[in-house]
């Protein structure tokens, strides 16, 4: 799949919290949403002359982008940890401080188990046999 192709299937799926994600779907979702959330903050910064730093409130975009994308990145996580066969439940060891976010990214990055499991069947297509010849 494409990656435009990949924030698709996410942003279709924002509700569904079943099945499982490829890592290409998650990685492309997120930066799409940096993307988006960095110029959300550009715009509150140099339009509606925010400081951010200071006082988070003062913007207006920020806190709408992520409010926009925080249920579909929700459900994509827990997507993508059903790939690696785990519950979503799982996702909570984010709310830990430092480390929780350093757990988080590196499951993320994990290859899914392969063939089907126990949340559905793999999300990537079969591979070609490389050694099969016509």
């Amino acid at each position: 799949m494409t990656p435009v192709e990949n924030i698709r299937q996410a942003l279709r799926r924002s509700l569904d919290f079943h099945g499982r994600a490829a890592r290409a779907e998650y990685w492309w979702f997120t930066l799409a949403w940096a993307i988006l959330a960095s110029a959300a903050a550009a715009f509150d910064i140099f339009v509606l002359h925010a400081d951010l730093g200071a006082d988070q409130q003062s913007g207006r975009a920020l806190p709408v982008a992520i409010s926009l994308t925080l249920i579909p990145h929700l459900s994509l996580s827990i997507r993508r940890l059903h790939d690696q066969n785990m519950r979503g439940w799982w996702w909570l060891m984010t709310l830990l401080p430092y480390v929780g976010i350093l757990i988080h990214l590196s499951w993320m990055t994990r290859i899914g188990t392969q063939g089907e499991n126990r949340f559905g069947a793999d999300p990537l297509p079969e591979p070609e046999n490389p050694t099969r010849y016509y």
